[in-house]
């Protein structure tokens, strides 16, 4: 039960029927009910007549005494008082305690509200090596998101797109085939690939497979290196006329590629990420896809041949050859008409199609298939492709009908880098240089809970510092382990009540939250009762770090109650020696703990993390 966001609309009713008001839905929009400060003794307050005192031309504080009336005949409220400088806080009535706590003891999920089918695209890294602890951030955050979506009632596909074309795929063949000369050649052993290839190690073991299956049937073959002329032989025509590379080096990308996407989907799934589907680029190309789309935004009159205004370095006296390239007319995307800074290629002269050009077609394809939403997780590097792509959308439903057709809601969250830090130190990182941790070494060392935990607890448009100390700490240092140890010490309050004082959970239904009076204990009920809402706002915002945070405040709120408990004997959830006149009590401080192990569980559960019964 969300009884917050009840007892807000409520309110805002009451608010709306006042007359001499006169206030519209969107002036109450800012309206807030969330918990008091520290130390205030309330469940929750209201910033109402705060946001509302200018538009009703009153002073704050007169104005809170006007709409404290409003609060008192609500059912959910037991008291309302006004404090300074216009704040409204808020008793919970047992009616809403019990209401609470009901829920918070049902397994029952809330109802779907107004359901979506929607696509969203994460990770998606070339699979020219194996996922970094960069590609961890968008992994977590874009699989926390489908979680949260789905719990919303959203259908919800995950997809990755595998960019399987282009020079970084010509690149990887290259490096696999020098890996592999180097398994038959000893003077190679101890040599640096020639520079432009991927000196990573990690394909040595991929040549080992690649020589396991074929022998050594590609040794007739030169060593390309990064830069080598093409095989001129005829059969030559077997490529793609934009493709530079020679014909027999398209089997090898094609080993290289599966081999790394086995590996890519192997570590997702230790890190507990699953997908509905893999897309290849190379596929949309190869089934024409490309070709139509093209064609369609030609007479539709937003794709035309032209030129594009050069850029300041391209325009100088000594870059004659940028300036020459430039003044060649490509096909372009009007995009600018629609938003974009600027107009887009999707082909050059020559014939070889952008990237933009195919990444808008997988997106469309997204649509056709049955996705009336979009959302795409984008690593910091690719921040600014998500206008480009907006406008792009826009640009290919000009000119239809637009009751029958609309352009496509396509969401955007960029994750900003991942700091990895040792001893204090940052530890440097380069996919292409060959030094970085790859994913599959980090789950080794701190385990899938910590890493995927511990990439939600920052905003994903800043950077996140990723502390390996940190990490592996049992403390409450350790983000992970403050909130497992919190499930944990329900999870035993729970059993110690079961197996010593025989009080099963069935007897819960008749817990009376009335008695929960300490302030400890209404600190915790209240963040329970914020935390559905918590889930509804971090999934309608595209935030799933807020979730982290409301795992973590309830956590906090658990864990200060318990001490509390060790401090004052009379606090304590069990008392030390059965006690018939404290039972009611017990009961109820019992259904509390039941409601926050639930709650933890949930929020636990859809961050892909662990809720263990107990800590080792």
């Amino acid at each position: 039960m969300d009884l917050v966001s009840t007892l807000r609309a409520r309110f805002i009713e009451d608010i709306l029927a006042e007359k001499e008001l006169a206030l519209t839905p969107e002036q109450c929009q800012r309206i807030a009910v969330s918990p008091p400060p520290a130390n205030t003794a309330c469940d929750l307050a209201t910033n109402a007549a705060l946001v509302l005192a200018k538009t009703c031309n009153l002073q704050p504080l007169p104005l809170a005494e006007c709409l404290k009336p409003l609060l008192d005949n609500n059912p959910f409220v037991e008291e309302s008082t006004v404090a300074k400088p216009g704040f409204i806080n808020i008793t919970l009535s047992t009616l809403a305690l019990r209401q609470l706590l009901e829920s918070l003891l049902s397994s029952e999920s809330p109802p779907p509200q107004s359901p979506r089918s929607i696509n969203i695209e994460f990770v998606s890294a070339n699979p020219t090596g194996p996922l970094h602890i960069g590609h961890a951030r968008g992994a977590v955050v874009g699989d926390t998101l489908a979680n949260l979506l789905e719990r919303q009632g959203h259908q919800v596909r995950r997809e990755y797109y595998i960019n399987d074309r282009g020079e970084q795929m010509t690149t990887l063949a290259r490096s696999l085939h020098w890996r592999y000369r180097q398994l038959f050649d000893k003077s190679l052993e101890e040599q640096a690939p020639p520079q432009g290839l991927y000196p990573g190690r990690y394909l040595e073991e991929c040549a080992r497979q690649l020589r396991e299956r074929d022998g050594d049937k590609w040794l007739e073959h030169p060593s390309p290196g990064a830069h080598a002329p093409d095989d001129t032989s005829p059969k030559n025509n077997e490529r793609e006329s934009h493709d530079l590379s020679p014909f027999w080096l398209a089997p090898l990308q094609t080993f290289a590629r599966d081999q790394m996407m086995e590996t890519i989907r192997h570590d997702l799934q230790a890190l507990g990420v699953r997908f509905d589907g893999f897309v290849s680029e190379g596929d949309l190309v190869a089934g024409g896809a490309v070709e139509k789309l093209l064609q369609r935004l030609q007479q539709q009159g937003v794709a035309r041949y032209g030129t594009l205004p050069a850029p300041k370095a391209a325009r100088a006296p000594q870059n004659e050859p940028a300036q020459e390239r430039l003044l060649q007319e490509h096909l372009i995307l009007e995009t600018q008409r629609f938003g974009d800074s600027e107009n887009r290629v999707l082909q050059t002269r020559e014939g070889k199609l952008t990237y933009f050009a195919t990444d808008l077609v997988y997106h469309l394809d997204k649509l056709r298939r049955g996705a009336s939403e979009l959302i795409d997780v984008f690593g910091a590097d690719h921040s600014g492709h998500a206008l480009r792509l907006q406008a792009a959308l826009k640009a290919c439903h000009a000119g239809k009908d637009e009751k029958k057709e609309t352009a496509a809601t396509l969401a955007v969250v960029s994750c900003q880098i991942v700091r990895l830090m040792e001893d204090g130190k940052p530890l440097k990182m380069s996919k292409r240089g060959g030094a970085f941790l790859d994913l599959r070494s980090l789950l080794q060392r701190v385990g899938k809970d910590a890493v995927r935990f511990l990439m939600l607890t920052r905003k994903t448009d800043a950077p996140l510092d990723f502390d390996l100390q940190t990490a592996l700490a049992q403390s409450h240092d350790n983000p992970v382990f403050y909130a497992q140890y919190a499930h944990a010490r329900c999870c035993s309050v729970l059993r110690i009540a079961r197996q010593q004082h025989g009080i099963e959970e069935n007897a819960f239904a008749n817990a009376e939250p009335a008695l929960l009076t300490a302030a400890a204990e209404r600190h915790l009920l209240c963040n329970l009762a914020l935390f559905e809402r918590t889930i509804q706002s971090a999934a309608n915002s595209l935030e799933p770090h807020r979730l982290a945070f409301a795992i973590n405040d309830l956590a906090a709120a658990l864990h200060a109650w318990w001490n509390e408990g060790n401090r004052d004997r009379s606090k304590r959830i069990l008392p030390a020696e059965k006690n018939t006149s404290t039972q009611p009590l017990t009961l109820a401080r019992l259904a509390l703990v039941k409601g926050a192990q639930r709650t933890l569980e949930t929020g636990l559960n859809l961050c892909g993390v662990t809720a263990p019964q107990e800590m080792t």
